[in-house]
């Protein structure tokens, strides 16, 4: 599934929003509660135009300029998968929220993690007969189970508290007339507070109850439960189309295609769809089918330093193989490492990054559904952190602009304190958000240049980038003034293009892919380093060579555009432009004489853009 997910955990302010009464009964008419709020990112919700104080309960209540909005219908899609757990005020099942919250966090780490399983099966009790309330159980529960696997009341007689007192059904679904905290013929909140009723998922309808805001509601009561319940929805009011849910998609995406639906599934009781009352009752993530998890993960480095083993303990069932992931911190996404299932429970990472390393081992599992088959991934399991050194290179080049003989160049934007104090690449075309920044720009400095370290494999995909200091030397040393130049996220002993870009010199790329270590020291100044080095390079005399003077809009090209960008700086004075070709801090016949010998040079494709 694609989408960014909203998990609403705890006590969170509620919106109110609408002037509706989707059950029919006009004594709570007016706001109803309205998670889409959260999830509905573009429109503007307005607190001007409602005035209705007509129902019982205050909290229904909207007039203008009171923190409740005007909208009854969702103003467009949303685009957040929105899901709550809220179990305050719930005095039936316990007051204490907290011990609550931890009873309903705890039963969904055992059901993600495979530590007890429900039988896959699916259980409606429809009491509103010929309202057509209950397709929401009767067409979604055959393609999660086959209808074989689906019992009823039409047929079955199935009553919901006795078959799930009795056994246990993964998806339920129950209506009836009903009030705050219950359902005629179903169950009450004093039902889940007593009973365990065997199931996952349910969704319950009826009168009432989906305006949940209140003390022990109906519509939240399974969440708070000791039953293994995890997710509750007023399903049927309007109709909510959660197939997806059958072969693998969260239950956010069906909550999220339940509230845009606008006619494409059908079951639009009293003119519900699209309203804002529509809402999840629980964690917006979970998926229908649960399976062991490996466990015992462990990570330890080889003697060398250079790769790091993994074990863990096996997943129960029958599965395919592990995924491998990886990340430097759990505060960032993990990335895939492997192509394949790995089917035994050790794997050895020939390529880990410099610094932290931090693995994540999941199960795959061809699952299969009365839709069809998928791919079921476990649940994670997390290895400790492994430190190894951060890798570093040298490297050293020359710039044409204010080269001033003998290998040496001038420093004069740093004499003239022109040099701004951080990285001024975050710009077009370079685009580069790094946060590089100085307090104090170090002694011989020439300007800021961009070093891009290439793949191997593909030298138009950067590894890592970073901007650093050029000195009159030609030595490149960080923004801490360093000449080892560290890059975390590569591999120590990788092989990597090197790109040296400068605000208004041709950009070059190394000609081969070179040792990322820290012996490594590379001199980029010499044609023979460089790819199509003889054409990429000025002769600077002397046998040295620099990077090529004028390219002033960066793009990799030379031409009268950048002539152009000179000219309309011409005659400016100590200013850090991209027309000072010489880098002297002023835009004159200088710099135009450093640009106009190399008109119509081009750089390499790759670097060009």
């Amino acid at each position: 599934c694609i989408g960014l997910t909203l998990f609403i955990l705890g006590h969170i302010a509620v919106p109110y929003s609408g002037n509706i009464y989707p059950d029919g009964h006009p004594d709570h008419q007016g706001a109803w509660p309205a998670d889409v709020y959260y999830a509905e990112m573009n429109s503007t919700w307005t607190d001007v135009t409602v005035n209705n104080t007509v129902a019982n309960r205050p909290e229904n209540d909207n007039i203008p300029d009171d923190g409740k909005f005007d909208q009854s219908a969702i103003p467009s899609d949303v685009e957040l998968q929105v899901g709550r757990v809220d179990v305050y005020n719930m005095p039936s099942i316990n007051p204490d929220d907290v011990v609550l919250m931890k009873q309903y966090l705890n039963k969904n780490h055992a059901f993600r993690t495979g530590a007890f399983t429900v039988q896959r099966r699916g259980l409606v009790d429809d009491n509103f007969m010929g309202y057509n309330i209950a397709i929401t159980g009767l067409r979604n529960f055959p393609p999660m189970f086959d209808a074989a696997n689906v019992v009823d009341n039409y047929v079955n007689g199935a009553d919901y508290v006795t078959l799930l007192t009795a056994g246990d059904y993964l998806f339920t679904y129950g209506c009836g007339g009903g009030w705050y905290q219950g359902a005629s013929g179903v169950a009450s909140t004093g039902t889940w507070a007593t009973d365990s009723l065997k199931t996952v998922f349910t969704s319950l309808a009826g009168s009432y109850f989906g305006d949940w805001d209140n003390a022990d509601a109906f519509l939240r009561a399974p969440l708070a439960s000791k039953s293994p319940t995890l997710i509750n929805f007023w399903g049927g009011i309007p109709h909510w189309p959660i197939h997806y849910f059958a072969m693998g998609d969260p239950i956010g995406l069906c909550t999220k295609l339940s509230q845009n639906n606008g006619g494409l599934y059908d079951g639009n009781f009293n003119g519900a769809q699209r309203s804002i009352h529509i809402a999840l009752m629980g964690d917006p993530t979970l998926r229908l089918h649960n399976m062991g998890m490996p466990t015992l993960l462990t990570a330890t480095p080889t003697l060398d330093q250079t790769k790091i083993d993994l074990s863990w303990t096996a997943a129960t069932g029958s599965i395919l193989g592990y995924h491998i992931y990886r990340t430097d911190s759990l505060h960032k996404a993990f990335t895939l490492l492997n192509t394949s299932p790995v089917t035994g429970t050790t794997y050895q990472d020939v390529m880990p990054m410099g610094g932290q390393n931090i693995y994540m081992v999941r199960a795959v599992l061809l699952e299969n559904s009365a839709s069809g088959t998928y791919h079921n991934l476990s649940t994670g399991t997390i290895s400790n952190a492994v430190n190894l050194p951060v890798p570093f290179l040298k490297i050293k080049t020359l710039l044409q602009g204010p080269y001033a003989g003998g290998g040496q160049m001038n420093a004069t934007l740093k004499s003239k304190d022109l040099i701004p104090l951080a990285q001024p690449y975050n710009i077009a075309p370079w685009n580069y958000a790094g946060t590089e920044n100085t307090a104090l720009i170090p002694s011989n400095v020439v300007d800021w240049v961009l070093v891009e370290l290439r793949s191997k494999a593909d030298s138009t995909v950067i590894r890592g980038q970073k901007a650093c200091f050029i000195k009159t030397d030609g030595q490149i040393v960080d923004a801490n003034n360093n000449t080892e130049l560290s890059f975390p996220g590569l591999s120590p002993g990788e092989n990597v293009f090197i790109a040296l870009r400068h605000r208004n010199h041709l950009a070059v790329l190394s000609k081969t892919a070179l040792a990322f270590n820290n012996a490594s020291s590379h001199n980029l100044s010499l044609p023979a380093n460089i790819l199509d080095g003889g054409t990429q390079l000025a002769n600077l005399g002397d046998g040295y060579y620099g990077l090529k003077a004028g390219d002033c809009n960066a793009n990799g090209t030379i031409t009268v555009a950048d002539f152009n960008i000179y000219s309309s700086q011409a005659s400016q004075i100590a200013v850090y432009k991209a027309g000072d070709c010489n880098l002297d801090g002023n835009v004159t016949i200088s710099d135009f004489n450093k640009y106009q010998p190399n008109t119509s040079a081009i750089a390499v494709a790759v670097v060009r853009y």
